[in-house]
């Protein structure tokens, strides 16, 4: 069953958000690192999952493994099997009905952002209904390199600790405040499409703004179902 928080477009003024944010994209020529080479199929040491929600895209990691990575988020992250991230622009993404105008000033200003980590057992197929989701291997190396992008991505009070600024939208989840300004050319997806580029995926950030233009890239790097792989039905 789907959880009934999971949207998969945003209502409002998602569309004219996407069409300005790859305009002033284009303008800005936004660049991001080289692709990487594909991982041979016996260097894939782990499993992670891109979710295509229609508006971004979220990320899946094992929860053990994040929370070893990121011992500061110890008190803070549920303690499930798999964690979805998400990054986004503060207001836009911690409101239920974000309309137009929250999204042109996401746009056109650069604003604050928030993580979304949403915590669940399932195997992120089943969890997530009808939403696309593609499996993806990574080394060894290239995932330690993904949680450490993940783990630099929260912002930290001068305690340490993260910024925790209330519950999320779906499972066990919750919002944290966030490093880096959202802005046109630094949407959820070009963060998400730089987290896959650092798990040693051959993706580029350069113009990826929509969850399409990522998921296309994402897509022919899609594992088939192998015996034991991590979150699918054994």
């Amino acid at each position: 069953m789907t959880p009934p928080h999971l949207r998969p477009s945003r209502p409002g003024g998602v569309g004219k958000f996407l069409r300005v944010a790859v305009l002033a994209t284009v303008l800005a020529a936004c660049t991001g690192p080289p692709p990487a080479s594909r991982a041979e199929p016996g260097q894939i040491a782990k499993t992670i999952y891109a979710v295509n929600h229609g508006w971004h895209v979220g990320l899946v990691v094992e929860g053990p493994d994040l929370a070893a990575a990121a011992p500061f988020l110890a008190d803070s992250l549920p303690g499930e099997r798999f964690l979805e991230i998400g990054w986004g622009d503060a207001r836009y993404y911690q409101t239920a009905e974000p309309g137009a105008g929250l999204a042109l000033r996401a746009v056109l200003w650069p604003t604050e952002s928030v993580l979304h980590v949403a915590g669940f057992h399932d195997p992120p197929s089943r969890f997530f209904g009808a939403a696309e989701v593609v499996a993806l291997g990574a080394t060894a190396a290239g995932h330690r390199d993904l949680l450490a992008y993940i783990a630099e991505s929260f912002d930290r009070a001068p305690d340490g600790r993260p910024i925790v600024l209330g519950p999320g939208w779906y499972g066990a989840s919750r919002f944290f405040g966030a490093r880096g300004s959202f802005h046109a050319g630094n949407t959820c997806n070009t963060w998400a499409a730089r987290a896959a580029a650092r798990a040693g995926l051959p993706v580029t950030s350069r113009l990826t703004v929509t969850a399409g233009g990522l998921m296309d890239q994402l897509r022919p790097l899609g594992q088939p179902p192998r015996p034991g792989m991590p979150g699918e039905a054994r």
